[in-house]
């Protein structure tokens, strides 16, 4: 996004959260009508204020922070405390400047930007760090989730800027592999939601700048070079996300037939077998001829690829040889939340809970997956239900509080 672009849209998200107030809480802001990944970057940067005070505290320093439970039982703490934070005007600002350039940046290069948020000027950091910093990127959840996987199955005590660079081009290599023309052209919709401050539909157009830098981000020259080509030649500064799943499966047909014995076409890579499910992310003719826009979190239907890529497709070669990547990282011992939620509810639970955000429903997941009690558990969940404003008695609430529940029985009661 240009400066200029990045000033109004300051004006924007302060019109809409601190306005012309001295102060603003924190729960105040998650409720704003404001982009899910400014939110999650300003909360944890939150968190992370209140745990270097909480580990400042003289008292608190005497806590053996390698007991059991201690961890867990600290992050709910601090997570169940943070909606209660208020900013100054001035400070409020300035993490949301910060939290705008970082979405900004990390939703059209995510690999450039991930490297350099979580490493800064360090050639090494421990791997808990790594793992805290990777909880400020809401989008492409993929990302932190299979890196914590990889890194906690491999036991790195800490991770080098070069090896964490190598891992997540291996990752979006995995998961570009893993989608059709539709599907990666859909993987944008996080950057048209963006722009457009809410849900974008399949009209609405973005700078082609952006786009870009994604597609570049992603080592995808010749996609990127079909874009850039045809959009100079019909004079196009703006693309619209129909447009853009137009131009990709173009060049997807008009690569086929060349190259159908060498790979996939968009990455050169082998391609694995991807069925259509994502399609239903597009409008069906219905819907086009009763000009309905697609839902909140639409485009994530199309992650149901990334979804495949994530549990069947990601192989990684670690210092100890091949490590299967299936679900996101467990807590060992106790079953993953995934397989405990049959597909039919979790879509629902999906649609009603999480606004068809199948990112966030992961990034919760994953969540609930480290903690090791039931209590740990429930108070995230209170916090989660508080924030997003769900009422803990609904029928779709209380199923999926059973679920994760269920992960703690018969082990514990």
């Amino acid at each position: 996004m240009l400066e200029q672009d990045i000033q109004g849209f300051m004006d924007a998200l302060t019109e809409r959260t601190i306005g012309l107030r001295d102060s603003i809480t924190l729960k105040e802001m998650i409720i704003a009508d404001i982009p899910k990944g400014v939110k999650v970057y300003i909360r944890t940067e939150v968190i992370r204020w209140l745990r270097n005070d909480l580990a400042g505290a003289p008292r608190f320093g005497r806590v053996n922070q390698n007991a059991p439970g201690i961890s867990q039982l600290t992050n709910a703490f601090l997570r169940s405390l943070c909606d209660a934070y208020q900013f100054t005007r001035t400070e409020f600002i300035s993490i949301l400047n910060d939290a705008v350039h970082f979405t900004d940046n990390f939703l059209s290069r995510p690999q450039w930007t991930l490297e350099n948020f979580v490493f800064e000027k360090n050639k090494r950091i421990p791997t808990e760090e790594l793992l805290f910093r990777l909880e400020y990127a809401s989008d492409y959840a993929y990302f932190p989730q299979l890196i914590e996987k990889i890194v906690r199955q491999w036991k790195w005590k800490e991770v080098t800027r070069e090896d964490f660079r190598t891992l997540v081009a291996k990752i979006d290599n995995q998961i570009v592999g893993q989608h059709s023309a539709r599907e990666l052209a859909m993987l944008t919709k996080p950057i048209y939601d963006f722009v457009h401050l809410g849900e974008a539909s399949l009209t609405h157009a973005i700078p082609l700048s952006p786009l870009i830098v994604f597609f570049d981000d992603k080592k995808m020259t010749s996609v990127k070079e079909h874009i850039e080509s045809v959009c100079a030649a019909r004079k196009r500064s703006e693309l619209t996300l129909r447009e853009l799943v137009g131009l990709i499966e173009d060049f997807y047909v008009s690569r086929t037939g060349a190259q159908a014995r060498s790979g996939n076409p968009l990455t050169d890579r082998p391609k694995t077998q991807v069925d259509d499910t994502a399609q239903e992310a597009l409008p069906t003719d219905a819907a086009k001829s009763s000009g309905r826009s697609p839902q909140v979190g639409a485009p994530m239907e199309a992650p149901d690829a990334t979804d495949r890529a994530i549990q069947n497709a990601m192989t990684t070669e670690g210092p100890e040889g091949n490590v299967e990547v299936s679900t996101p990282g467990t807590t060992p011992g106790l079953p993953d939340l995934h397989t405990l939620i049959p597909d039919k509810k979790r879509s629902r639970i999906v649609r009603r809970l999480f606004k068809r955000d199948h990112d966030y429903f992961n990034f919760v997941v994953a969540e609930l997956n480290k903690f090791t009690t039931w209590k740990e558990s429930a108070a995230f969940l209170a916090d989660f239900f508080r924030t997003n404003k769900l009422d803990p008695y609904s029928d779709d609430v209380v199923q999926f509080t059973d679920a994760v529940q269920a992960r703690f029985t018969p082990r514990e009661q």
